[in-house]
Order: C-alpha cells, then sequence, then structure tokens
C-alpha cells in the first residue's frame, strides 16, 4: 500500500521490508540482532550515499529542519512480531531507488543465509516463506 507523497528533488532513498517466518526453535532476540546485522553487511557498500541523501532529506523537511542525521537514523529495523503460528521478522532498510534491486538482492542473500544457519538443526516447514516488499 503506497501512501501519497511528493518527491524530493535530488534525492532517490526509499525503505524496503522483507518478512521472514522464523525457525520454531530460533532464539527470537538472537535472530533478531543476527538478521539487523545482517543487513548493515548488506548496506555497507551503500551507506554513505544513503547517509548522504538521507542528510539532504533532513535539511529541506520542513518538519525535521537542518539538524544532523545520526547514522543510526539509517540503520536496518527488525521487528518481530508473535502469532499462534510461530514468530516472523519484519525486517526494513534504506535502499537508493538506482541501486533498490541490487541491495534487495544483497539483503535477500544475507537474510536467506541467517535463516539457514538457523535451520541447520531444524526440519524444514512448507509453511516458511520469505517476501519483499517496496
Amino acid at each position: 500500500s503506497g501512501g501519497l507523497f511528493k518527491q524530493i528533488p535530488g534525492i532517490d532513498l526509499a525503505w524496503h521490508e522483507v518478512t521472514l517466518v522464523l525457525p520454531p526453535e530460533a532464539d527470537p532476540a538472537e535472530m533478531k540482532q543476527r538478521l539487523a546485522d545482517a543487513v548493515s553487511v548488506a548496506l555497507v557498500d551503500y551507506q554513505e550515499d544513503i547517509m548522504r541523501q538521507t542528510q539532504a532529506m533532513h535539511r529541506t523537511s520542513l518538519v525535521r529542519g537542518p539538524q544532523e542525521v545520526q547514522p543510526q537514523d539509517v540503520q536496518p529495523q527488525v521487528q518481530l512480531r508473535f502469532s499462534a503460528s510461530g514468530v516472523e521478522a519484519l525486517v526494513r532498510y534504506p535502499v537508493t531507488l538506482q541501486d533498490a534491486a541490487e541491495i534487495d538482492e544483497r539483503v535477500s542473500r544475507e537474510l536467506q543465509a541467517v535463516i539457514a544457519r538457523g535451520l541447520e538443526s531444524a526440519p524444514v516447514s512448507s509453511s516458511d516463506q520469505i517476501g519483499v516488499t517496496a
């Protein structure tokens, strides 16, 4: 579901989301940290551009004003959702629109590696799912 917004000239920054079902035997807190670390690794080559664009966006924003952008302002976020069927991790991360496909691929590869390591001792379930939304 996309919202109505006006693109800021010179800014091509967006946030993407990936939803993962965590292995039933995995420790949710540990997986949350491992997923966040994995996305940070995937974004390392793009962090400078993401930070520059975030700073430009803050300078032009009427709400936030011209203040210093901190690195934690553009860090990946992992939110856990608990349900009767298991634990899901909603992972949000910044992308530059020009590199979005490559960033999504890198993030997916890193996240799948974390999940695979979590599944090494667990049986694979047919209900495991990975979804990417922009």
